[in-house]
């Protein structure tokens, strides 16, 4: 335990909270099981039995994940974490499993139910329908998928992300440095074939890269790269 829990109850609370989490792991690990089983041994015709079987899985752990008392537990310890340092075990397990907690209960128990039994039962389809190239029996379930995955998105409000796992500035930086990689490509060919090329090929550079620039230095106006 850590030396900076301070009192008995947040050393209980915080057992209990590793107590509950460590449930859930056990159950998602038993679903994968099931799903690693599909996958390698199920034999044709079990699809329904097993989908049955990993919707009680789903439903079990989703009500673990979004049990009142997690809720109860992760503000009791919100103050201890901020007492931690940032990347600590317990702080980062706090923090992270109150995002995870947030996130998975905005999604209805039984809507996170009918996405995994949609997914095993589609998934025999699928094989069937990829060995014969008859992708035409697979469209019910395609369709059906990407309906229950568009449910899934509206439980959560524009701009929120429904994974929760990247801040979105991240993918703007890549974003930017991939066009910056691309520019230097474009630069090296270039230089190499300058002297055939002649003006035409020397100002058509010049204008790709003060496009590039003023896209740079609106971004850069626009606050896309500040992080506060």
């Amino acid at each position: 335990m850590n030396a900076s829990v301070e009192s008995a109850p947040v050393e209980a609370a915080l057992a209990e909270l590793k107590e509950r989490l460590g449930k859930v792991t056990d159950v998602r690990r038993t679903g994968a099981v099931l799903v690693w089983d599909m996958t390698v041994f199920m034999p044709p015709g079990g699809a329904p039995t097993r989908a049955a079987q990993l919707g009680t899985i789903e439903e079990i752990a989703h009500g673990l994940e979004t049990d009142d008392r997690l809720g109860e537990l992760y503000e009791e310890l919100g103050p201890y974490a901020d007492s931690l340092p940032h990347d600590s075990d317990d702080a980062s397990l706090i923090r992270v499993g109150l995002r995870d907690y947030t996130r998975v209960r905005r999604v209805p128990t039984d809507l996170a139910t009918r996405l995994v039994e949609t997914a095993a039962n589609a998934y025999e389809v699928w094989v069937k329908a990829r060995e014969e190239s008859d992708f035409a029996t697979f469209r019910p379930w395609l369709e059906r998928t990407v309906e229950l995955r568009r449910e899934y998105v509206e439980c959560f409000a524009p701009f929120d992300d429904a994974r929760g796992q990247f801040d979105v500035r991240f993918y703007l930086v890549a974003i930017l440095f991939i066009i910056f990689d691309l520019e230097v490509a474009f630069l090296f060919p270039w230089a190499v074939a300058l002297g055939d090329i002649g003006l035409f090929g020397f100002w058509s550079m010049m204008l790709f890269l003060a496009v590039l620039t003023v896209g740079f230095i609106y971004e850069w106006r626009k606050g896309a790269l500040e992080w506060e």
